[in-house]
């Protein structure tokens, strides 16, 4: 019964939200009950009344970083240009690093940081939230994400969650590898190797076998860091890499 309903219902909801459904069509799709009415006006409610209590949970750190006033601008650029009227609220967090881009491109005054600390916790989010694909044997974590700062945005944020209040991001050039784990789920953040880096290049189109080769690395030393991404699940146990 679970399994029949549930879409109808979140379709019938994506409609009432969006406006392409009106109440009364939304209750008929569903069958009618005396509480039918309530109920759809209440998870409506929920979704329209709570978008920037979403925000502001999400982003927690920006807004720390940036301050009530830049906060309050992006959430109100992107809260223009994304209308809350999806059933899967969550989704409504996606894209605030666009939003906090275009503030601080329109204000000289305030930090580049902001935005990389928005992209920074808005992929956090999307590893948490979001399903994806499983992970082939053969190939690379399908939630793998490659990020580079200027700025040591993850140094930043972990020591503001542990409490303290450091003056200033550090500036310097980082390189984060953030995925989730295929058999416990949780997420991962390492700063790879030079050959892990390549090998992922690889693994992604980015490199041939012949780019690959012209690199001109150890065997010995590929090899430790297959093993080493295989390890860390970052590509699948038949992941083969470059022959070389």
């Amino acid at each position: 019964m679970i399994e029949q309903n549930l879409p109808q219902f979140f379709r019938a909801m994506t409609a009432f939200l969006d406006g392409t459904g009106s109440l009364q069509d939304t209750i008929l799709s569903m069958g009618d009950s005396p509480s039918r009415h309530e109920q759809f006006y209440w998870y409506r409610s929920m979704v329209q009344g709570n978008p920037l209590r979403l925000l502001e949970t999400v982003y927690d750190i920006v807004k720390t970083h940036a301050g009530d006033d830049i906060f309050k601008q992006i959430c109100i650029d992107h809260l223009t240009n994304q209308k809350p009227d999806h059933w899967d609220l969550p989704r409504l967090a996606l894209g605030f690093r666009e939003s906090a881009e275009k503030v601080v491109a329109r204000d000289s005054t305030i930090p580049v940081t902001v935005g990389y600390l928005a992209d920074w916790e808005e992929l956090l989010f999307q590893l948490r939230t979001f399903a994806t694909a499983p992970m082939q044997a053969d190939g690379l974590n399908p939630t793998l994400e490659l990020r580079q700062y200027s700025f040591d945005v993850r140094g930043y944020r972990n020591a503001v969650r542990k409490g303290e209040k450091p003056a200033i991001m550090e500036e310097r050039d980082v390189i984060y590898l953030a995925y989730r784990q295929v058999d416990t789920s949780r997420i991962k953040v390492i700063k790879p190797s030079v050959p892990e880096l390549l090998l992922i290049a690889f693994g992604q189109g980015e490199l041939s076998v012949e780019e690959f080769r012209k690199v001109d690395l150890p065997t010995a030393t590929v090899d430790s860091a297959l093993a080493a991404l295989k390890k860390k699940q970052i590509v699948g146990a038949d992941f083969a890499g470059p022959l070389l």
